[in-house]
């Protein structure tokens, strides 16, 4: 009777194993072929609704976060300010989530985003605030995990800095 819970469980586990990983791989998909605000916000909302059903995964919210920055950068319609409180409430969920180092240098990468494109609505009343809080996400991330990955996201927004976007 041991043995088949045992075997049970572990047929259960390899399921939602299964299922996660499809639901993340069709995600994936998505969000390869997104062009549109729309598309991002589908897939972001699509990513989110896995995180709410994998209550031990952060990679779905990451995923979701990075989704809603694609649009951040090239529409400008788009609430920035909204948007971005939407990436970083993404990101928190992921963050409670990532045990890794590495998971939460990727998710600082994300709050920098989400930072900087709400600071280039206009740079020069915005920069004391948001400017100073994605250069306050990228510290975290050198000190979380330095190396090459940090210093592409360095170099980055120094170079947006340096060509004004």
């Amino acid at each position: 009777m041991i043995l088949a819970l045992v075997v049970l469980s572990s047929i259960i586990v390899n399921a939602q194993s299964d299922k996660y990983t499809s639901a993340m791989q069709k995600n994936l998909d998505m969000f390869d072929s997104a062009k549109t605000t729309a598309d991002f916000q589908a897939v972001a909302a699509a990513f989110e609704r896995i995180g709410d059903a994998e209550k031990t995964q952060w990679l779905p919210y990451y995923y979701a976060g990075l989704a809603l920055t694609m649009p951040g950068w090239t529409d400008t319609k788009l609430d920035k300010d909204a948007n971005a409180e939407r990436i970083k409430s993404l990101c928190d969920k992921a963050d409670a989530l990532a045990k890794e180092n590495t998971d939460k240098s990727e998710i600082l990468a994300i709050r920098n985003m989400a930072a900087t494109q709400q600071m280039i609505v206009d740079p020069q009343t915005r920069w004391a605030t948001y400017g100073q809080e994605g250069a306050g996400y990228l510290n975290k991330a050198a000190v979380v995990l330095p190396g090459r990955r940090w210093n592409f996201w360095n170099a980055r927004t120094v170079w947006r800095r340096e060509n004004k976007g």
